[in-house]
């Protein structure tokens, strides 16, 4: 075999890795009344069962981090994670299709009967800190961005399929699968909001949503793998029908 030949396939095979889709997939840790997150079991977890490996079939890059349970937080994290475009005078290559999917788990669920997975499709531009966060912060009633005013009532909206995503999922998931309007005023809503309105000013195709858990308590840990593992490849399937 050539040294030609080998290094053309190099070229191609990380040209072909260059293009895949990129998903950047966050989680948080424990804060007040949450002290274990199942959030950051599932994207943390080794082995053939995690949600890692779960995922390696689809064809796009995957890159999980975890945010801190505070908005400071959270705004810092993201602009190192997911930093914006530098400027340039001269035309630049569309970028390879982004997808950002927050995920947190939803404390106010108290039964298992209940227990629902909640694709989260809007955010609001309210702080309304039911606690505070992990950085002692409680802002109440204040907007998330003041340059869009001071109704808060005002809202960003995910444009993934969400609806078509949850009809499918709930073809094998039953009523355990819902899409949300309301993903709360904590730091799960502030988060949305922050990279929906970063999508909006930047442009450039990146898309968003959020997705609520419910505790281990409620859908075990290996149930929860599945579903998050079928959610990715729904969206996946979806987003590549689109284009």
């Amino acid at each position: 075999m050539s040294l030609l030949f080998v290094g053309t396939a190099l070229l191609l095979s990380s040209y072909t890795r260059s293009r895949l889709p990129r998903y950047l997939v966050t989680y948080f840790g424990a804060f007040d009344g949450v002290p274990d997150n199942p959030t950051k079991s599932l994207c943390t977890a080794s082995g053939p069962a995690s949600l890692r490996a779960r995922l390696t079939h689809i064809r796009a890059s995957f890159r999980f981090a975890e945010l801190p349970v505070s908005s400071s937080g959270v705004r810092a994290a993201m602009s190192l994670l997911h930093p914006p475009p530098p400027p340039s005078i001269l035309p630049r290559p569309p970028p390879r299709p982004l997808l950002v999917v927050h995920l947190g788990v939803d404390g106010s669920q108290r039964s298992a009967s209940d227990a629902r997975f909640k694709l989260e499709r809007r955010a609001y531009n309210e702080l309304d800190f039911r606690v505070p966060d992990n950085d002692g912060a409680q802002p109440r009633k204040t907007p998330v961005d003041e340059t869009l005013g001071t109704d808060l009532g005002e809202w960003l909206g995910s444009t993934l399929p969400l609806d078509a995503a949850c009809t499918e999922l709930r073809a094998r998931w039953g009523q355990r699968v819902d899409v949300s309007d309301d993903a709360g005023r904590f730091v799960c809503n502030y988060t949305l909001f922050s990279t929906l309105r970063r999508a909006q000013l930047e442009g450039g195709g990146e898309r968003a949503c959020f997705v609520h858990v419910p505790e281990f308590g409620m859908i075990g840990e290996g149930e929860q793998g599945e579903f998050l593992a079928d959610f990715f490849r729904t969206i996946d399937a979806l987003l590549k029908a689109e284009s």
